[in-house]
């Protein structure tokens, strides 16, 4: 991805936000997107879409650590989210792996199926409130 394809956008409604999420994944056919979730100080939710980063662009996704760094100086991080453009929502061994290690759900958008799974690692460091919020809404 460019870096001027690099995309950000901000609404007090999560609805709006996760559409947008839906339709950058959905834009992107044969590539696994990925992003961030986040929620600022004044109630607003942020979605950016990310640099994959991966070799294998078509099967995994390396999120680009600035971004990540970046975005999380600015907003409280509710999610990563990344797209499966082949197959269905459920977490690959990797995605359960990585969300548990950096103790932040995964959000897994299937092109095919539309619609997205979230995935809660054991651990998190997110706030349960806003994490049963996204799981009503997907």
């Amino acid at each position: 991805m460019s870096e001027e394809k690099k995309k950000k956008f901000l609404s007090e409604d999560l609805t709006v936000v996760l559409y947008k999420m839906k339709e950058w994944c959905e834009h992107e056919e044969y590539f696994e997107t990925c992003g961030l979730i986040g929620l600022a100080d004044n109630g607003e939710y942020s979605i950016k879409e990310c640099r994959n980063l991966s070799q294998d662009p078509t099967n995994t996704f390396i999120l680009d650590p600035l971004d990540y760094l970046f975005f999380s100086e600015e907003f409280k991080l509710l999610c990563i989210y990344h797209s499966h453009p082949k197959g269905d929502t459920e977490p690959s061994q990797m995605d359960v792996k990585a969300s548990e290690n950096a103790c932040v759900p995964f959000l897994i958008y299937s092109n095919e199926e539309k619609k997205c799974e979230l995935y809660n690692p054991r651990t998190s460091e997110v706030d349960s409130d806003l994490i049963e919020k996204i799981k009503k809404l997907v």
